[in-house]
């Protein structure tokens, strides 16, 4: 271990891993100094097939820095490159403790019943909570609130709450409700659930059609990472 800082990322099947490829090369030619833990065609331990265990793969990788002792985890999904150097961002997560963003939804459209219901939230509840990406999350694990919402997570996970369609597929009868998001949904809870601070997108992390067609929602200064598909 050559750094406190470890970025880690996971790349199976189809197109994801050139995605870790294009996010490794970003990284290089931006001068990042950090540590990466990227698992590309390969499965991180413990973890099953996507198609078996939804987003598991994030918790075990995530897991897996976490034991080797790094200070600040940054995870970031393979459809995600580095524009500048992430330092300063490590500095950001160090300094607040976490990091996410915001999606646009809240988390009665993207939690099916059994997820609220497990975690005691009402639909009218959950229609002011604001939901947060699990493309981009980042961890101070010396942080309290990081650390918790990590664990409550973690427990999300154990008790299947990644599971459920990304289709609506009758996962409730309520209107508001327009699909599930597995482990985005389980992380929204958890990051709600401890109030934690959710950034607005185009701050640190941005989708790339964001950057070209909303430039008045991007914070250039900080920006760091686009994400889009290959």
């Amino acid at each position: 271990m050559a750094s406190d800082n470890c970025i880690v990322s996971v790349g199976v099947g189809g197109w994801y891993p050139k995605g870790i490829q294009r996010l490794r090369r970003s990284l290089k030619v931006y001068g990042y100094d950090g540590d990466v833990l990227f698992w590309e065609g390969v499965l991180p331990p413990d973890a099953k097939p996507h198609s078996e265990d939804p987003y598991g793969f994030k918790i075990h990788a995530l897991k897996h820095a976490i034991s080797k002792g790094y200070k600040r985890v940054l995870w970031l999904d393979a459809s995600i490159w580095a524009i500048k150097n992430p330092n300063k961002m490590f500095e950001y997560i160090e300094r607040y403790g976490y990091y996410c963003f915001k999606t646009g939804y809240n988390i009665a459209q993207s939690c099916n019943d059994k997820a609220l219901d497990a975690c005691l939230i009402t639909r009218d509840q959950a229609e002011g909570m604001t939901e947060a990406a699990s493309g981009c999350i980042g961890l101070n694990m010396q942080n309290n609130q990081a650390t918790a919402a990590w664990l409550l997570w973690h427990h999300y996970y154990n008790e299947r709450l990644f599971h459920g369609s990304r289709n609506h597929d009758g996962q409730s009868t309520d209107p508001r409700f327009l699909f599930h998001r597995q482990d985005q949904s389980a992380w929204s809870i958890a990051v709600n659930k401890l109030g934690m601070k959710i950034n607005d997108s185009g701050d640190w992390v941005a989708y790339k059609a964001h950057n070209e067609y909303f430039q008045n929602q991007i914070n250039h200064e900080t920006l760091t990472f686009l994400i889009e598909g290959m």
